[in-house]
Protein backbone atom coordinates (compact mmCIF):
# COMPACT_ATOMS: atom_id res chain seq x y z
CA UNK A 1 0.00 0.00 0.00
CA UNK A 2 1.84 3.30 -0.95
CA UNK A 3 1.24 6.06 1.50
CA UNK A 4 0.92 9.72 0.13
CA UNK A 5 3.45 11.43 0.35
CA UNK A 6 2.26 15.03 1.58
CA UNK A 7 3.85 17.85 -0.08
CA UNK A 8 6.56 19.97 2.43
CA UNK A 9 6.35 23.75 1.49
CA UNK A 10 9.82 25.52 1.91
CA UNK A 11 9.80 27.70 4.76
CA UNK A 12 10.27 31.46 3.59
CA UNK A 13 13.36 33.03 4.69
CA UNK A 14 13.56 36.16 4.55
CA UNK A 15 16.79 38.19 4.11
CA UNK A 16 17.76 39.85 7.17
CA UNK A 17 17.85 43.42 5.53
CA UNK A 18 13.88 42.94 5.17
CA UNK A 19 13.22 42.34 8.43
CA UNK A 20 11.37 45.92 10.01
CA UNK A 21 12.90 45.14 13.06
CA UNK A 22 16.22 45.60 12.14
CA UNK A 23 15.96 48.52 10.24
CA UNK A 24 16.88 51.72 11.43
CA UNK A 25 15.01 53.66 13.33
CA UNK A 26 14.85 56.68 10.80
CA UNK A 27 13.55 54.69 8.22
CA UNK A 28 10.66 53.46 10.88
CA UNK A 29 9.93 56.61 11.80
CA UNK A 30 9.14 57.69 7.60
CA UNK A 31 6.67 54.37 7.42
CA UNK A 32 5.23 55.65 10.55
CA UNK A 33 4.45 58.67 9.39
CA UNK A 34 3.14 57.32 6.16
CA UNK A 35 0.59 55.54 7.93
CA UNK A 36 -0.36 58.42 9.79
CA UNK A 37 -3.26 60.36 8.90
CA UNK A 38 -2.29 63.53 6.47
CA UNK A 39 -3.36 65.99 8.99
CA UNK A 40 -0.98 65.02 11.63
CA UNK A 41 2.22 64.61 9.62
CA UNK A 42 5.33 64.17 11.74
CA UNK A 43 6.95 67.23 10.45
CA UNK A 44 4.20 69.67 12.11
CA UNK A 45 2.79 70.10 8.59
CA UNK A 46 -0.82 70.19 8.61
CA UNK A 47 -3.12 68.55 5.80
CA UNK A 48 -6.40 68.45 5.75
CA UNK A 49 -8.18 65.43 4.28
CA UNK A 50 -10.48 65.73 1.33
CA UNK A 51 -14.00 66.41 2.18
CA UNK A 52 -16.29 64.03 0.90
CA UNK A 53 -20.22 65.14 -0.51
CA UNK A 54 -21.57 64.26 2.82
CA UNK A 55 -19.04 66.37 4.84
CA UNK A 56 -19.55 69.35 2.26
CA UNK A 57 -23.54 69.55 3.19
CA UNK A 58 -22.84 68.72 6.59
CA UNK A 59 -20.03 71.95 6.68
CA UNK A 60 -22.57 74.12 5.00
CA UNK A 61 -25.54 73.87 7.36
CA UNK A 62 -24.77 75.85 10.07
CA UNK A 63 -22.83 78.42 7.82
CA UNK A 64 -26.39 78.87 5.89
CA UNK A 65 -28.19 79.12 9.17
CA UNK A 66 -25.61 81.89 10.71
CA UNK A 67 -26.21 84.23 7.67
CA UNK A 68 -29.45 83.65 7.74
CA UNK A 69 -29.97 84.40 11.31
CA UNK A 70 -27.83 87.37 11.32
CA UNK A 71 -29.53 89.04 8.36
CA UNK A 72 -32.92 88.59 10.26
CA UNK A 73 -31.40 90.47 13.37
CA UNK A 74 -29.97 93.52 11.06
CA UNK A 75 -33.26 93.68 9.51
CA UNK A 76 -35.27 93.70 13.01
CA UNK A 77 -32.36 96.14 14.35
CA UNK A 78 -32.95 98.58 10.94
CA UNK A 79 -36.99 98.11 11.54
CA UNK A 80 -37.19 99.24 15.62
CA UNK A 81 -34.47 102.72 14.98
CA UNK A 82 -37.35 103.36 11.68
CA UNK A 83 -39.90 103.45 14.03
CA UNK A 84 -38.20 105.29 17.06
CA UNK A 85 -37.06 108.35 14.43
CA UNK A 86 -40.90 108.46 13.01
CA UNK A 87 -41.80 108.61 16.76
CA UNK A 88 -39.29 110.44 18.54
CA UNK A 89 -38.45 113.23 15.76
CA UNK A 90 -41.25 115.40 16.17
CA UNK A 91 -40.57 115.73 19.90
CA UNK A 92 -36.87 116.08 20.19
CA UNK A 93 -34.62 117.87 18.08
CA UNK A 94 -31.16 117.43 20.36
CA UNK A 95 -29.03 118.48 17.22
CA UNK A 96 -31.21 122.14 16.56
CA UNK A 97 -31.02 125.34 18.08
CA UNK A 98 -33.37 127.31 20.12
CA UNK A 99 -36.33 128.47 18.21
CA UNK A 100 -37.44 131.95 18.43
CA UNK A 101 -40.74 132.60 19.32
CA UNK A 102 -43.57 134.75 17.30
CA UNK A 103 -43.42 137.40 20.03
CA UNK A 104 -41.78 138.75 23.12
CA UNK A 105 -41.70 139.73 26.35
CA UNK A 106 -45.88 138.10 27.02
CA UNK A 107 -46.57 138.42 23.39
CA UNK A 108 -46.55 142.64 23.62
CA UNK A 109 -43.65 142.99 21.13
CA UNK A 110 -43.39 140.84 17.38
CA UNK A 111 -40.11 139.03 17.28
CA UNK A 112 -39.98 140.07 13.58
CA UNK A 113 -40.53 143.47 13.90
CA UNK A 114 -37.54 143.82 16.81
CA UNK A 115 -35.59 141.72 14.68
CA UNK A 116 -36.02 144.40 11.95
CA UNK A 117 -35.63 147.72 14.38
CA UNK A 118 -32.85 146.08 15.89
CA UNK A 119 -30.91 144.88 13.40
CA UNK A 120 -30.75 141.62 15.34
CA UNK A 121 -31.52 137.88 15.16
CA UNK A 122 -33.80 137.01 18.16
CA UNK A 123 -34.03 133.68 19.99
CA UNK A 124 -36.24 134.88 22.76
CA UNK A 125 -35.84 136.51 25.88
CA UNK A 126 -36.21 136.86 29.87
CA UNK A 127 -38.34 138.76 31.99
CA UNK A 128 -41.67 140.33 31.88
CA UNK A 129 -43.54 142.88 29.53
CA UNK A 130 -45.19 144.69 32.41
CA UNK A 131 -41.57 146.15 34.23
CA UNK A 132 -38.09 144.49 32.74
CA UNK A 133 -37.43 142.66 29.98
CA UNK A 134 -34.34 141.59 28.02
CA UNK A 135 -34.10 140.52 24.25
CA UNK A 136 -31.87 137.96 23.87
CA UNK A 137 -30.35 136.96 20.22
CA UNK A 138 -29.67 133.58 18.41
CA UNK A 139 -25.70 134.72 18.01
CA UNK A 140 -22.86 134.18 20.19
CA UNK A 141 -22.98 132.06 23.24
CA UNK A 142 -23.85 131.43 26.43
CA UNK A 143 -21.71 133.33 27.95
CA UNK A 144 -22.28 136.65 26.14
CA UNK A 145 -23.79 138.42 29.00
CA UNK A 146 -26.91 135.93 28.18
CA UNK A 147 -26.67 136.92 24.92
CA UNK A 148 -28.79 139.93 25.65
CA UNK A 149 -28.66 142.64 23.10
CA UNK A 150 -30.90 145.29 24.31
CA UNK A 151 -33.21 145.80 27.55
CA UNK A 152 -36.98 147.51 27.85
CA UNK A 153 -37.81 148.33 31.33
CA UNK A 154 -40.61 150.47 32.95
CA UNK A 155 -39.88 152.31 35.63
CA UNK A 156 -42.90 153.09 37.95
CA UNK A 157 -41.61 156.52 39.00
CA UNK A 158 -41.10 159.85 37.81
CA UNK A 159 -37.61 159.75 37.86
CA UNK A 160 -35.13 157.50 36.37
CA UNK A 161 -31.91 156.08 38.08
CA UNK A 162 -29.07 155.35 35.80
CA UNK A 163 -26.80 154.59 38.50
CA UNK A 164 -23.69 156.63 39.90
CA UNK A 165 -25.51 159.77 41.00
CA UNK A 166 -27.59 160.19 37.42
CA UNK A 167 -30.89 160.80 38.03
CA UNK A 168 -32.97 162.20 35.20
CA UNK A 169 -36.89 163.26 35.67
CA UNK A 170 -38.45 165.62 32.09
CA UNK A 171 -37.02 168.64 33.72
CA UNK A 172 -33.59 167.70 33.14
CA UNK A 173 -33.97 165.67 30.24
CA UNK A 174 -35.29 169.17 29.02
CA UNK A 175 -33.05 171.95 30.14
CA UNK A 176 -29.64 169.16 29.23
CA UNK A 177 -26.93 170.90 27.27
CA UNK A 178 -24.65 168.38 27.41
CA UNK A 179 -25.11 167.19 23.58
CA UNK A 180 -25.78 163.78 24.55
CA UNK A 181 -29.21 163.98 25.11
CA UNK A 182 -31.54 164.65 22.31
CA UNK A 183 -35.29 164.40 21.88
CA UNK A 184 -37.42 163.41 18.94
CA UNK A 185 -41.62 162.99 18.63
CA UNK A 186 -43.99 160.82 18.61
CA UNK A 187 -47.21 163.10 18.34
CA UNK A 188 -50.10 160.49 18.79
CA UNK A 189 -48.44 159.78 22.23
CA UNK A 190 -48.24 161.62 25.25
CA UNK A 191 -44.93 162.73 27.09
CA UNK A 192 -41.63 163.32 25.21
CA UNK A 193 -39.08 161.01 24.08
CA UNK A 194 -35.47 161.09 24.28
CA UNK A 195 -32.11 159.51 23.38
CA UNK A 196 -28.98 159.82 25.30
CA UNK A 197 -25.69 158.79 24.62
CA UNK A 198 -24.26 157.84 28.47
CA UNK A 199 -20.42 157.70 26.98
CA UNK A 200 -19.26 156.74 31.16
CA UNK A 201 -20.82 153.47 30.39
CA UNK A 202 -20.58 153.32 26.63
CA UNK A 203 -24.63 152.78 26.37
CA UNK A 204 -26.94 154.08 24.24
CA UNK A 205 -30.42 154.72 26.22
CA UNK A 206 -34.12 155.90 24.76
CA UNK A 207 -36.57 157.34 26.92
CA UNK A 208 -40.04 157.71 26.75
CA UNK A 209 -41.28 159.84 29.89
CA UNK A 210 -44.20 161.17 31.03
CA UNK A 211 -45.63 162.26 34.92
CA UNK A 212 -46.45 158.40 35.25
CA UNK A 213 -43.31 156.41 34.38
CA UNK A 214 -40.67 156.08 32.33
CA UNK A 215 -40.32 153.54 29.83
CA UNK A 216 -36.53 153.28 29.18
CA UNK A 217 -34.71 150.59 26.23
CA UNK A 218 -31.12 150.78 26.76
CA UNK A 219 -27.97 148.71 24.30
CA UNK A 220 -25.00 147.99 26.77
CA UNK A 221 -21.52 148.08 25.26
CA UNK A 222 -23.14 147.54 21.49
CA UNK A 223 -20.02 147.02 20.13
CA UNK A 224 -18.85 144.27 22.47
CA UNK A 225 -22.21 142.27 21.73
CA UNK A 226 -22.62 139.05 19.05
CA UNK A 227 -25.68 140.76 17.44
CA UNK A 228 -27.82 144.07 16.94
CA UNK A 229 -25.64 147.46 16.04
CA UNK A 230 -22.66 147.19 15.88
CA UNK A 231 -21.35 150.72 17.92
CA UNK A 232 -23.42 153.26 20.32
CA UNK A 233 -23.83 155.66 17.38
CA UNK A 234 -26.00 153.14 15.56
CA UNK A 235 -27.94 151.69 18.16
CA UNK A 236 -28.76 155.83 18.88
CA UNK A 237 -29.69 156.11 15.45
CA UNK A 238 -32.38 153.53 15.01
CA UNK A 239 -33.47 154.35 18.96
CA UNK A 240 -36.42 156.53 17.39
CA UNK A 241 -38.10 154.13 15.02
CA UNK A 242 -36.87 151.16 17.88
CA UNK A 243 -38.70 153.22 20.72
CA UNK A 244 -41.85 154.42 18.86
CA UNK A 245 -42.58 151.16 18.06
CA UNK A 246 -41.93 149.61 21.46
CA UNK A 247 -44.39 152.56 22.96
CA UNK A 248 -47.06 152.22 20.53
CA UNK A 249 -46.56 148.43 21.66
CA UNK A 250 -46.99 148.84 25.23
CA UNK A 251 -49.90 151.74 25.20
CA UNK A 252 -51.97 148.80 23.01
CA UNK A 253 -51.27 145.81 25.00
CA UNK A 254 -52.29 147.14 28.50
CA UNK A 255 -48.69 146.84 30.37
CA UNK A 256 -48.06 151.07 31.02
CA UNK A 257 -49.38 152.05 34.83
CA UNK A 258 -52.46 153.60 34.45
CA UNK A 259 -51.95 155.06 38.21
CA UNK A 260 -49.87 158.20 39.57
CA UNK A 261 -46.70 156.80 40.52
CA UNK A 262 -44.38 157.42 44.06
CA UNK A 263 -42.48 160.19 44.17
CA UNK A 264 -39.69 158.00 45.74
CA UNK A 265 -36.61 156.74 43.59
CA UNK A 266 -36.53 153.26 41.90
CA UNK A 267 -33.50 151.27 42.54
CA UNK A 268 -30.25 151.35 40.48
CA UNK A 269 -30.88 150.73 36.51
CA UNK A 270 -29.33 146.96 36.46
CA UNK A 271 -28.36 147.05 33.35
CA UNK A 272 -25.48 149.47 34.43
CA UNK A 273 -24.72 147.94 37.23
CA UNK A 274 -22.08 145.13 37.26
CA UNK A 275 -23.02 141.79 38.31
CA UNK A 276 -26.65 143.16 39.08
CA UNK A 277 -28.05 141.65 35.89
CA UNK A 278 -31.48 139.76 36.55
CA UNK A 279 -31.27 136.17 34.94
CA UNK A 280 -33.60 134.34 32.76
Amino acid sequence: MEHMRIPQSEPVVQPIGDDPSSAPLSRLDEEAGDRMPLSRRSNGEHVNPPHTGADQDRGDEPTTYTRQHLLVVGATILIVLAVAAVVIRPTWHPWEKETPPTSLCDGVYATSEINRLAHMQTVGYWGSGRDLCGIRTKKGTEDDSDRRIFVIRIWLSKRFNAGYGIEWDRDALASDTSGDVKRFDVPDLEGEFYTWHYRAENTAYGFWVTDRFFLVVSFYNPDQQPDGPATTEQALELMPDLLSYIAHQADQHGVLPSTTPTTEPPPADPTTQPGTEPTS
